[in-house]
């Protein structure tokens, strides 16, 4: 059997086409692949960041379309062991530093006596003023602080101390921002 020049193209030519599918088919595994890591790369870390964030639909919700109804609930949350309602102004003036007028109050929503204290920063190290016991639905309109202040104006902490019937048990405790303002007295010395 002779082996002549023809035979030699078209076993040349097979193999091309062999080669070429090979590459073909490898190309189009490659890209399948490529978009499949792709999507899986973009939904999942989507999917886990959400797990992640403890992001849901709180199965406590409800729909309230009567105000009475949602007034209702706003009491009963209010009334939960351990929570607090606030009442007071943001704001104690005085005219010499020490006599300061306020409005600071327990709510008569609570249902514990509580004390309050004025400290000059979030360290708690300085205390300028701590109450006595407040039952619910009573409060104080002036105090008098434990330092002398310069006229300005004093951005402290008020904290809140809602106690048990023991008055030693803390139910809850909840400190706020609170401003003292100092003005310079006309009266003379």
């Amino acid at each position: 059997m002779a082996y002549n020049r023809k035979d030699k193209i078209v076993d040349n030519n097979k193999k091309r086409t062999g080669v070429k599918l090979v590459v073909i088919l490898f190309i189009v595994i490659f890209l399948a692949a490529s978009v499949s890591a792709a999507l899986f790369l973009w939904v999942v870390p989507k999917k886990e960041s959400a797990e992640k964030a403890g992001l849901g639909y709180d199965e406590n919700a409800v729909v309230v379309t009567d105000e009475d109804a949602l007034q209702k609930m706003v009491d009963e949350m209010q009334n939960r062991e351990g929570s607090i309602s606030l009442e007071y102004k943001n704001v104690a003036g005085s005219g010499d530093g020490t006599n300061f007028s306020c409005y600071i109050a327990n709510s008569a929503k609570n249902k514990h006596d509580m004390y309050i204290g004025i400290y000059s920063d979030a360290t708690y190290a300085e205390e300028l003023y701590l109450s006595q016991l407040l039952r619910p639905g009573s409060g104080i309109k002036k105090f008098e602080c434990n330092k002398k202040l310069e006229p300005g104006s004093y951005n402290v902490i008020l904290v809140f101390t809602l106690v048990g019937d023991d008055h030693e048990t803390i139910q809850s405790q909840t400190p706020v921002t609170y401003t003292l303002n100092v003005t310079e007295s006309n009266t003379p010395q």
